[in-house]
């Protein structure tokens, strides 16, 4: 992975991280997921971006293991993790 195409998924992350949060302010309480069609929709969406943030967070590992390092406040692990458990059902 070159040094642009990480700008890129950086900058990919940041707009799902965006989407996320312009989704869940219709959310109150976690019943609002379930209790409608629109809720499911959101519940949908925030987990598929949960998911490509993992991803990207995955490859980002593989490809530039340094950069965890340098972040070591981001709980990089953790993200992967989710992301396993939205789309595999495993940790």
């Amino acid at each position: 992975m070159r040094k642009d195409l990480l700008k890129d998924k950086l900058l990919d992350i940041i707009d799902s991280i965006e989407i996320i949060e312009s989704r869940i302010v219709e959310i109150k309480e976690p019943d609002d997921y379930v209790s409608s069609k629109s809720g499911l929709e959101n519940l949908d969406s925030i987990s598929m971006r949960l998911q490509v943030i993992g991803e990207i967070v995955s490859r980002i590992n593989k490809h530039f293991p340094q950069l965890p390092d340098n972040y070591k406040s981001v709980v990089w692990k953790d993200i992967v993790g989710l992301r396993n458990i939205i789309s595999h059902e495993y940790s």
